[in-house]
């Protein structure tokens, strides 16, 4: 439900989806919850008040119980259709660096728990908004946990770097220096450096289960994933 006053909802596209595509009202995203969502909008609201701005900030639920966030000016690149400017080095360095951020502002926080800090846990290049070839802010936050910075970073390199697929873009010597580049941005100890590898077969098989799993309880964004292959996707960029 909208007031009169309120301009026209514009529904917005991308990801695969709610069952309820999400709306941009005025400068604020109205979205169908998820079932993580109570955690999401304790980190979205602690990021804010700590003065992270590369979240958006959630601002409560409106009259049909979904939720309100910050719309983020920008584009959010995906697949293929990549701008060149994003692939820069200093662009992803730049990234990295605010995973570093994130990981450090909630390290020893309640909503870390016992866990190293509080992970984005999908973070990717359909996850973040770019203005004028910049990255400006990470965007749905549904997979956030308590999680250890290792498996975040592992992850972010996977999707940023496409490891595993578009073999065109790059071999594995070069896939293997900016990734080198990008975790020496973030700060990873050699030690923490050492897992990587194995935090990364991990995260495909433990992504693809996630999805299969979401595609068994009847979810919308779950059935769409398996029907257009991408479980067996996450497989075969794991052997």
């Amino acid at each position: 439900m909208t007031n009169s006053s309120d301009p026209p909802p514009e529904q917005l596209t991308g990801g695969w989806g709610k069952d309820n595509a999400p709306e941009k009202i005025g400068d604020v995203v109205h979205r169908e919850p998820s079932d993580n969502s109570a955690y999401v909008h304790r980190v979205l609201s602690f990021l804010s008040k700590c003065g992270y701005d590369f979240a958006p900030k959630y601002l409560g639920l409106d009259e049909s119980g979904r939720e309100k966030v910050e719309y983020i000016d920008g584009y959010v690149p995906h697949g293929q259709e990549i701008p060149q400017e994003t692939w820069s080095l200093e662009t992803m360095q730049a990234i990295f660096k605010e995973i570093r951020d994130l990981h450090d502002v909630t390290a020893g926080t309640e909503l870390a728990g016992s866990s190293e800090c509080v992970c984005h846990g999908d973070l990717s290049y359909a996850n973040t908004v770019y203005r004028d070839g910049k990255a400006v802010a990470f965007i749905d936050w549904d997979w956030a946990h308590a999680g250890s910075r290792v498996d975040d970073v592992a992850y972010a390199l996977l999707q940023y770097l496409s490891l595993g697929e578009f073999e065109s873009e790059g071999g594995p010597k070069e896939r293997a220096e900016l990734a080198r580049k990008l975790v020496d941005a973030y700060g990873l100890p050699k030690k923490q450096k050492l897992l990587l590898l194995d935090a990364m077969l991990e995260a495909l098989l433990s992504t693809r289960q996630k999805q299969l799993e979401s595609a068994r309880q009847g979810k919308s964004s779950g059935l769409r994933l398996v029907e257009a292959g991408v479980p067996d996707h996450m497989l075969k960029r794991h052997k």
